[in-house]
C-alpha cells in the first residue's frame, strides 16, 4: 500500500514503497532540515559487481517508517538563492491543475539568482498567465516559486516519453533569450 506525506498546502508526494527486507537502504548527504538526500542501496537482486558497495541511483529521496519517498533526479536539482529546489513537487502541484497537460520545472543560470525557476507548461485550454502567478503565491512556499512560467505547444521527449529537460532547457534559452537578459541572465 502506498502512503502519502504532506509537503505544502495539500502537495503530496507518494511514497515508491516500502523497502524491502533483503535491501539496505543509505540517504547520503542528508538536509537537517528537509532529510532529503541521495538514494544508495545495497542489495542481492542487483548485479553482482555492485553486491560489494552501495549502488549510487542519481535519485533524491528520504524515508519514513520504513517507506522510501523519491522527490527527483540529482541532475534536477535547483539551487536559487542559495535554496536548493526540488522541481518534482513543483511539477506535482501545477499538474494537479485540471488545465495543466504537462509541466516542466527547469533552472536558468542567473547572476543574481544563481538560477532562475522557470516553469514551461503544456495546457489544456486557454489561461491567462497571471492566473499561474497567482496560484504560486497561494500554494508553493516562498523557494518553490517560479521566476517565470512559458507556456509551450509540446516537450522534447525521448523514446520511453520522459520529457528530456536538457534538450528543453537549450530550446527555452534560445527562444526566450530576450526575455531572460532582463533578469541578467548568463547564457
Amino acid at each position: 500500500m502506498l502512503s502519502s506525506l504532506l509537503i505544502k498546502n495539500n502537495a503530496f508526494i507518494d511514497s515508491v514503497g516500502t523497502i524491502l527486507d533483503d535491501t539496505q537502504l543509505k540517504i547520503l548527504n542528508k538536509n537537517k532540515k528537509t532529510r532529503i538526500g541521495k538514494i544508495t542501496f545495497k542489495s542481492p537482486r542487483i548485479y553482482d559487481s555492485y553486491g560489494k558497495k552501495f549502488f549510487q541511483t542519481g535519485d533524491l529521496g528520504f524515508t519514513k517508517n520504513k517507506n522510501l519517498y523519491f522527490v527527483g533526479r540529482e541532475k534536477d536539482i535547483i539551487k536559487s538563492s542559495g535554496i536548493f529546489v526540488y522541481p518534482k513537487l513543483i511539477e506535482n502541484k501545477l499538474n494537479s491543475l485540471t488545465f495543466v497537460r504537462s509541466c516542466a520545472v527547469i533552472g536558468i543560470e542567473n547572476k543574481y539568482y544563481g538560477e532562475l525557476i522557470i516553469a514551461v507548461l503544456l495546457l489544456n485550454k486557454k489561461v491567462n498567465i497571471d492566473y499561474f502567478y497567482k496560484y504560486s503565491l497561494r500554494n508553493l512556499s516562498k523557494d518553490q516559486r517560479p521566476h517565470l512560467f512559458l507556456i509551450e505547444k509540446d516537450f522534447p521527449k525521448n523514446k520511453q516519453e520522459k520529457i528530456v529537460k536538457s534538450t528543453l532547457k537549450k530550446q527555452i534559452i534560445k527562444k526566450y533569450k530576450s526575455t531572460f537578459e532582463k533578469f541578467d541572465v548568463s547564457i
